[in-house]
C-alpha cells in the first residue's frame, strides 16, 4: 500500500485499489479512504485487495506520509505494542 500512490507496483496493481471519492461523485466523510471489496469468504478477507485497504484505512495521514524507513519502523513499534498487550505475554 505504502508504495502504491507513488506508483512503485507493477502495472498490475493500478487497478487493485481504490478510492472512494471515485466510486461515486458526491463527497462524504470517508471520500479519502480506500473502498474495500465485497468479500463474502475468507478467501475475499484475507485477499490483500481487501485487508490491504482496510489496514491502510486504519493507518492515520501522519504515519502514511513518512519516509519508507521511518514507516517501517513506527508500523514494527505498533506491532510489538500490540503483541504484547496480549495477554499471553504478560
Amino acid at each position: 500500500m505504502y508504495n502504491f500512490y507513488p506508483k512503485k507496483l507493477p502495472v498490475v496493481f493500478d487497478s487493485y485499489f481504490q478510492l472512494i471519492k471515485k466510486v461515486h461523485s458526491y463527497n462524504t466523510r470517508l471520500s479519502s479512504k480506500h473502498a474495500l471489496p465485497k468479500a463474502r469468504t475468507n478467501y475475499g478477507i484475507f485477499n490483500i485487495k481487501f485487508t490491504g485497504a482496510k489496514m491502510w484505512n486504519l493507518l492515520g495521514a501522519s504515519v502514511k506520509s513518512l519516509s519508507i524507513k521511518s514507516f517501517k519502523a513506527r508500523l514494527g513499534e505498533r506491532f510489538i505494542k500490540k503483541l504484547l498487550s496480549f495477554k499471553i505475554f504478560k
